[in-house]
């Protein structure tokens, strides 16, 4: 058995053959023929556009080959039955990403306003550029980010501030102009920086290991925080502000009082920590980096309490949704994954086709995460629903059953009729 569908004409002529990684147990039109669903033996549900066979998603959660499904009417979602034993229900509604045109390059970071009506991104062509959230250029700043950078609005969404090389700026943003306000006196190779909830302090790291709070009203120095022995490469503020989190090439990820500075938890790695972020009720912390797992501590015992596999390379991102059920990664793998936090299982997958990727974030909504990646990619993608269990029954045509043998391969409605599969026709 091969790993491809092909989609054939009435005619019986080829269209074109859909490359589907593993095995294709089934395969299904959506209701108005806009999506093909491939099911496979490695539990993996893929949509692919009709038009073009290009990928949309990679739906992930199955323990063992997916035999069956059926859409429900609006052919919003599908309802899948695995010999794991576990029938499923995955939203399918996600045609397509909005992408960002305009950079040159590398582009290291992405972040969406508190509103969720702009992104900011900067890029190895030395810019950060102000985009509104359809994909629209705002502005542009000469920023210096040719060699790493990163952006982030503050909560007001009034200012951004920027990270680069150079060092740490404010800038004042207004429709489709800038104006800087501040530069941090001092910092120099600031590998990230963050806003406190608040927006009244401003966490920024270095290549050299220092991190740092400032005034974010006026740029002014209150504390520098010692305890790292190598750079940090990721800061960010718990949700109530009165915790720092850092990310460190000293295999470190560890966690500070934002009020005083002082050092309370260090979270031991094995390599490099390319990213760490705190629950919003503070109970874990959730790591990545040079290992390729994503690690989740209780915060009270500094222990690992869960491991999450899949990504095959550096985890360069990690950001939560605003509801805390799911985290978003980036890594150098090429991929951005969903997990879900509650069965700590992967949800969907988002493959650049080559290019690794560099961040990614929710919108503030939690409705969207933007990626960054290279070859001057930037896009935004919808963020697929959780379904309950409970409502399974609810959501399908016909039933389809929680066990199936290899002979019940049936296809619940007819829109299967022109595409044919290995192995199952």
């Amino acid at each position: 058995m091969d790993r491809t569908a092909k989609v054939i004409a009435i005619d019986g002529t080829e269209l074109f053959t859909i490359e589907a990684g593993s095995p294709v147990m089934f395969t299904a039109f959506s209701p108005d023929a806009t999506q093909i669903v491939t099911a496979c033996e490695d539990g993996s549900i893929r949509t692919w556009r009709a038009d073009t066979a290009q990928p949309i998603w990679s739906f992930l959660g199955h323990d063992d080959a997916v035999w069956n499904g059926a859409f429900d009417a609006a052919g919003t979602r599908l309802a899948a039955a695995s010999r794991d034993g576990i029938p499923r229900v995955w939203d399918v509604r996600y045609t397509g990403h909005v992408t960002l045109t305009g950079h040159r390059g590398n582009v290291w970071s992405s972040a969406f306003s508190s509103d969720g009506t702009r992104i900011a991104t900067s890029a190895a062509d030395g810019t950060v550029k102000v985009w509104d959230a359809g994909g629209n250029l705002k502005t542009t700043i000469a920023a210096g980010t040719t060699e790493f950078g990163m952006a982030a609005f503050s909560p007001s969404g009034a200012e951004l501030a920027i990270a680069s090389p150079s060092g740490a700026s404010v800038y004042e943003i207004s429709g489709a102009t800038s104006r800087l306000r501040f530069a941090l006196e001092g910092e120099r190779r600031v590998t990230y920086l963050a806003y406190d909830p608040a927006g009244s302090h401003l966490a920024t790291t270095t290549e050299q290991g220092s991190l740092r709070s400032w005034d974010a009203g006026t740029g002014k120095l209150l504390r520098q925080l010692d305890g790292h022995e190598d750079a940090i490469w990721y800061v960010t503020f718990s949700v109530d502000g009165k915790t720092i989190v850092t990310a460190s090439q000293d295999s470190t990820a560890r966690t500070w009082d934002a009020e005083t500075g002082k050092q309370l938890r260090t979270f031991d790695h094995p390599l490099i920590v390319g990213a760490a972020e705190l629950s919003a009720d503070g109970t874990s912390l959730v790591s990545g980096g040079e290992d390729r797992l994503v690690r989740i501590w209780s915060v009270a015992t500094g222990k690992v309490i869960a491991t999450l596999e899949g990504h095959m390379a550096v985890v360069s991102t990690i950001d939560s949704s605003p509801n805390d059920r799911m985290i978003v990664t980036a890594s150098h793998d090429g991929t951005v994954r969903l997990w879900d936090l509650e069965t700590r299982s992967q949800l969907a997958t988002i493959d650049s086709q080559a290019s690794p990727f560099y961040s990614a974030h929710f919108s503030p909504d939690g409705r969207k995460v933007v990626a960054t990646s290279g070859q001057g990619r930037v896009n935004v993608w919808p963020v697929p629903d959780r379904v309950p269990r409970e409502t399974i029954e609810h959501l399908v045509r016909c039933r389809v059953p929680v066990r199936l043998r290899r002979s019940d391969t049936r296809p619940c409605g007819s829109r299967n009729a022109h595409v044919a599969q290995p192995g199952n026709r």
